[in-house]
């Protein structure tokens, strides 16, 4: 099944860091298939011909706006190159050069929603809060609008195809499984652990353990040989998704459970020791989230040389 991945390019250094990305995590998987997109400011228009001029404002044919369609469509043919040399296939890439004159943030998002891309792929540049506070950010303005489109926000430069996903049987915690199962399914290179943590600060509903054991059976709870003494029903519902969607289970782990103050400060602490390329997030909707804002939000201002994939 094709995947279609939307990979966001810019021309800075941060392009090194996510074709690398590309290559270390989706090296064989041919069914995945990536489109470069670039978007560029539309030249200078009065608001009346900003409504008037729609096509101007998309395909400008100035001189300025031309050559700087060339010079990205050259670095985006030249990034192709690269992957290919690597092993890739030709058809797993396609180029996207557009002009806005809204928020680049905002026409990315806009053309990964109508074109249906399974996911958003986009570095962080690593600004300074004070920087990011006057400037603003990509993914910050992508995150606060889109739930639900995937968005993979690449920080710093990871350097193996190893992947955590955090599980608590909770629905957003399922959507990001079954995200990971759907992009991960037939890929030869990567490795999963699954992991939980205890909070002093937070509590996890009875419930939960029933409502896992009603969805996903008793009978795929008696072959895998867990026990509620064991605190690892948690893991029941994703290890199923991950085994159905055919994801070698030989490449699956289990964390042992971590308590610490709070959700976020585990799994960042957890990541830091075992070094992972990616960390896979559930978002809870805005509006269930505190003053401190959710996990998903401490835990990607807090890593380096990790992918954070935010589903929900």
């Amino acid at each position: 099944m094709e995947r279609k991945i939307l990979v966001a390019l810019d021309g800075s250094i941060q392009d090194r860091y996510t074709v690398n990305y590309i290559y270390t995590v989706f090296r064989q998987q041919p069914e995945i298939v990536f489109t470069f997109a670039t978007v560029l400011p539309s030249p200078s228009l009065s608001e009346s011909r900003q409504l008037l001029d729609s096509d101007e404002l998309e395909h400008p044919s100035d001189g300025r706006s031309l050559a700087q369609k060339t010079k990205h469509k050259k670095h985006h043919d030249a990034v192709t190159r690269q992957l290919v040399s690597k092993g890739f296939a030709p058809e797993q890439f396609a180029s996207l050069i557009v002009f806005s004159p809204t928020n680049p943030a905002i026409k990315l998002y806009t053309i990964g929603q109508k074109q249906l891309y399974d996911a958003l792929l986009l570095a962080r540049r690593g600004l300074d809060p004070l920087t990011t506070l006057i400037t603003g950010s990509t993914s910050k303005t992508i995150l606060e609008k889109s739930h639900t489109m995937p968005i993979w926000v690449l920080s710093g430069e990871p350097s193996n195809a190893n992947f955590m996903i955090p599980v608590d049987c909770s629905s957003h915690c399922m959507a990001a499984v079954d995200h990971l199962a759907f992009i991960l399914h037939d890929n030869p290179n990567a490795t999963i652990t699954l992991f939980h943590a205890t909070s002093f600060i937070t509590t996890n509903p009875n419930s939960e353990q029933d409502r896992c054991y009603l969805k996903w059976g008793k009978k795929w709870q008696e072959e895998t040989n867990c026990t509620d003494t064991a605190s690892h029903y948690h893991f029941f519902a994703a290890q199923m998704i991950l085994k159905e969607a055919g994801f070698p289970t030989t490449r699956t782990n289990t964390a042992s459970p971590m308590l610490d103050i709070e959700p976020a400060r585990a799994i960042v602490r957890y990541n830091e020791k075992n070094h992972f390329d990616t960390i896979v997030l559930g978002r809870r909707l805005d509006s269930d989230k505190g003053f401190f804002k959710g996990v998903s939000d401490r835990v990607l201002a807090n890593v380096k040389d990790s992918a954070v994939w935010i589903v929900g």
